[in-house]
């Protein structure tokens, strides 16, 4: 139905306001939602996006948390009690790239060895793959402004699906 929908939208008879803005067509992906986790989300929310789970392996999430007195940044600790930590953990490893909950998932856990463990998401070998052509000035634009801003250009990025079809790269910016 989305194929079929994002046919219709296509077509000059059907009024799509991004069209008449000029704007290519866009509809936002429909899938199988993934499991979510009202603590997880309220945790990582509190200082950022809370990225999906599936976007970094099981070890890695296990050393983020490992490490939340110092987390990215020297002198900023997440302060996790021993039950709160031990459950946010259990939703990221439950739902890590390692389980292959979708596309992406898969793809991210083949690409990086067994032996790295990366901590963050931007530094997978898959990322770096599917994000290379894409040109200095998208990064520098005013919707995306920084290579974490995944909703920037995936309209699923709070879902956790990263589906091709949800993704709309915006408009340069201008110099």
């Amino acid at each position: 139905a989305y194929a079929i929908d994002r046919q219709i939208d296509t077509k000059a008879w059907h009024g799509n306001p991004a069209t008449e803005a000029g704007e290519a067509p866009h509809v936002r992906f429909v899938g199988a939602a993934l499991p979510d986790n009202a603590q997880w989300r309220g945790e990582c929310g509190a200082c950022h996006t809370p990225f999906y789970p599936a976007l970094l392996p099981a070890r890695s999430w296990q050393k983020i948390i490992d490490d939340q007195h110092q987390h990215f940044e020297a002198g900023n600790d997440l302060a996790l009690d021993l039950a709160t930590a031990q459950a946010v953990l259990k939703f990221l490893v439950d739902n890590a790239a390692d389980q292959h909950l979708t596309e992406a998932a898969n793809k991210i856990d083949r690409s990086v060895p067994s032996s790295e463990t990366p901590l963050r998401i931007t530094e997978t070998p898959y990322w770096i793959k599917k994000h290379r052509d894409i040109s200095a000035a998208v990064w520098a634009s005013p919707e995306v402004k920084t290579r974490s801003n995944c909703a920037a250009c995936h309209s699923d990025a709070e879902d956790g699906t990263f589906e091709d079809a949800a993704m709309q790269i915006p408009a340069p910016a201008k110099p």
